[in-house]
C-alpha cells in the first residue's frame, strides 16, 4: 500500500516504492535493459488500448449499472492494465490501477446497490493513468495523484466499515 507523507491537509502526497531514481519505472523486476527496451513499446501499446477501453466503457455506464455485464469488461481491462504494469515494473500505473480495480470489484459485487461515486472514481482515474503513461514515454518523474488515491481509499473504507463488500475481496 502507499505510504502517506505527513501533512495537515488532504492534498498530501502519497509515495509508492519506485526505485530507478524515483522515476515512474521501477528496477524491481527481473528484466534486463535489453528486454525492457523490447517490452516497453509493447506494454505502451497494450496499456493505451486498455485505457481507451476503460474510458469508453466507463463513459457508457451509469452509477446504477454496477451489476451490468459491461462492468465485467471494465474490470478485465483494468485488471489487464494493472497486471502488465506491475509485471514490467511500472509501479505507479500498477498501483493506481489496482486501487481502481478494487473499487470496480466491490461495485460489481454489490450490484445496483453499490454506493454512489464508484463510477466517477473510475472515470477520474483515466486521465491520471494517461498522465502516468505519458510520463513513462517521456522517461519523466511523476508524482502520484494523491487526491485520486485518497478518494479511492476513502470510498473503499466506507464500504469496508459496513462489511458490504466481502464478495469482492
Amino acid at each position: 500500500m502507499a505510504e502517506v507523507e505527513p501533512a495537515g491537509n488532504r492534498t498530501q502526497r502519497l509515495r509508492f516504492p519506485l526505485g530507478y531514481g524515483g522515476r515512474v519505472m521501477s528496477s524491481g523486476n527481473e528484466f534486463s535493459a535489453e528486454e525492457l527496451a523490447f517490452l516497453r513499446p509493447i506494454f505502451m501499446t497494450s496499456a493505451r488500448e486498455h485505457l481507451a477501453s476503460i474510458a469508453r466503457i466507463s463513459g457508457e455506464l451509469k452509477e446504477t449499472d454496477a451489476g451490468d455485464p459491461a462492468v465485467e469488461a471494465l474490470h478485465r481491462s483494468i485488471h489487464s492494465l494493472k497486471g502488465a504494469a506491475l509485471q514490467i515494473g511500472f509501479l505507479q500505473v500498477g498501483q493506481t490501477a489496482r486501487m481502481i480495480e478494487q473499487v470496480v470489484l466491490c461495485a460489481r459485487a454489490l450490484g445496483p446497490g453499490a454506493p454512489a461515486g464508484w463510477l466517477a472514481l473510475v472515470q477520474r482515474g483515466v486521465p491520471v493513468l494517461t498522465d502516468l503513461l505519458d510520463a513513462i514515454e517521456r522517461d519523466e518523474e511523476r508524482e502520484q495523484d494523491a487526491g485520486l488515491l485518497l478518494a479511492l481509499e476513502d470510498w473503499l473504507k466506507k464500504i469496508d466499515e459496513g462489511d458490504q463488500c466481502q464478495a469482492a475481496g
